[in-house]
């Protein structure tokens, strides 16, 4: 997957090119949990693009798992991620977008919800 960041006039612009993979698994009491993992690859037909910098995601895991308190609509989930953001940023933007990143995150899991309720129903169908 080719990601790109917004235009800024801080910092240049990013590309990550990473692969990432999804597992479904139930829990001995029953809960669905995910764990997704994610890396940086290299591709011959993916060539950089001078007009970004391109980051590399190190290593990347998210843990989404069902809320005994209400498996239906909630869910707990970690997130880690290693990544070498390449060429320079200042310390301010980075402390900046540190502060960022969870509403950041989240909004971007809320958008793939629905993408992650078909995968499941496709794997639940298949077992």
């Amino acid at each position: 997957m080719l990601t790109t960041t917004p235009n800024s006039w801080v910092v240049s612009q990013r590309e990550m090119l990473t692969a990432r993979s999804w597992q479904f698994f139930t829990d001995d009491e029953g809960l669905e949990y995910v764990v997704m993992v994610e890396k940086f690859i290299e591709r011959d037909d993916v060539p950089v693009n001078d007009s970004y910098v391109r980051a590399k995601v190190l290593f990347q895991v998210c843990l989404f798992k069902q809320s005994k308190e209400d498996p239906q609509n909630k869910c707990e989930w970690t997130f880690i991620t290693v990544m070498d953001i390449g060429g320079w940023v200042p310390q301010w933007v980075m402390d900046w977008l540190i502060k960022l990143a969870p509403d950041s995150v989240a909004k971007e899991m809320e958008s793939g919800y629905a993408q992650l309720q078909a995968m499941r129903n496709n794997h639940n169908n298949n077992q």
